[in-house]
């Protein structure tokens, strides 16, 4: 297989092959372990900026415009109709508590493991004008670029083994590529439901709205607690935002306040679960217009597929290396073992 796939719905443009992403996966992810811890040590911003337009941003585009392939096409930049992006927004709104819940379990698990728990958050934005900047550093510049890198391209490159396939390891290269274990769960499905919602539409304008809306969401939910917190302080109550405290809370509780937290949490999933169901059948619906030309070729790209799998996903095993030995280093931190090897490494990778 070459680095390149002819479209099989025989249009005059190609498609990125599997090979083609692999290689362009490893490449972005060692630029972003060796550049984009080191940048945004300096500052968190312009760190932030560097790493999403230059890391990972560019090398795709780059990628595009050297093997001429048809931008437009290749990274779905269709039109999405105004039903289509108020589904999203609501998709993305009922879609937070299950994330949340996936997101507990995860540190939970994590804790379980290791015996504690790292939860790395972004700056917390105390005015208006730094919520502002975090929007756009946090939801724009992230829902761009990510979106442009993985689904745009990664996603695309991998249909060859069928849409449901590529839409799944698409959303596992995106999680790892978070680095950290407490955020492998909910980012893998909000991955995953990002890249359905892409392919549902055949639009990344769809991708690029549901991760600006998530993204922004989480960093005003910030900036309320925050702001909520100062309150709390000013009338002499002393928040606990800690996670390890949170648990520990929880552990101490009585049993029968455990219980009737349970029960609310579950009916909350349990509605919010039901109306996220009722809203991805509505986009299914609103898009099967898209689909269907894709769904009559997915038995083709998997026959063809077959012969690149295995050179193509080998391909990926550079940056999966690479981001096993971050995960090894967090691991060790979490266990609280420290060698000369781990500091060494540490020195090496910037981190």
């Amino acid at each position: 297989m070459g680095l390149y796939q002819a479209d099989l719905e025989k249009k005059t443009y190609k498609k990125p092959g599997i090979l083609t992403v692999g290689i362009l996966y490893s490449i972005v992810v060692i630029l972003f372990i060796l550049v984009g811890y080191r940048v945004q040590k300096r500052g968190f911003y312009s760190g932030v900026l560097i790493t999403e337009v230059i890391l990972i941003l560019l090398p795709p585009l780059l990628t595009l415009y050297y093997f001429k392939y048809d931008i437009k096409k290749v990274l779905r930049l269709n039109r999405i109709g105004i039903l289509n992006l108020f589904l999203i927004f609501c998709i993305m709104i009922f879609s937070i508590p299950v994330v949340g819940l996936f997101n507990l379990a995860n540190i939970w698990l994590v804790r379980y493991i290791f015996g504690k728990t790292i939860v790395v958050q972004p700056p917390i934005a105390t005015s208006y004008g730094g919520l502002l900047l975090n929007i756009l550093a946090i939801g724009l510049s992230a829902g761009v670029c990510e979106e442009v890198f993985f689904r745009g391209v990664i996603q695309r490159g991998l249909e060859k083994l069928g849409a449901a396939t590529s839409i799944i390891l698409t959303a596992f290269l995106f999680s790892i590529m978070h680095v950290y274990f407490e955020k492998i769960f909910g980012t893998f499905l909000l991955g995953a439901l990002i890249g359905f919602i892409v392919y549902r539409t055949n639009s990344l304008f769809g991708g690029i709205f549901a991760h600006f809306v998530n993204n922004t969401i989480g960093v005003v939910i910030m900036f309320a607690a925050n702001k909520l917190a100062d309150i709390a302080k000013m009338s002499g109550i002393e928040p606990n935002t800690d996670t390890e405290l949170i648990f520990d809370m929880f552990n101490q509780m009585p049993m029968e306040q455990l219980i009737a937290i349970i029960i609310a949490w579950a009916f909350i999933i349990l509605f919010s679960v039901t109306i996220l169901a009722a809203l991805i059948y509505a986009l299914v619906k609103n898009t099967s217009h898209n689909v269907e030309k894709m769904q009559k070729i997915e038995a083709i790209n998997k026959i063809e597929g077959e012969r690149a799998t295995k050179a193509g996903l080998l391909a990926f095993l550079p940056g999966i290396m690479f981001l096993s030995v971050l995960y090894f280093l967090e691991g060790m931190t979490l266990m609280g073992i420290e060698s000369p090897i781990t500091g060494i490494i540490h020195k090496l990778l910037g981190v």
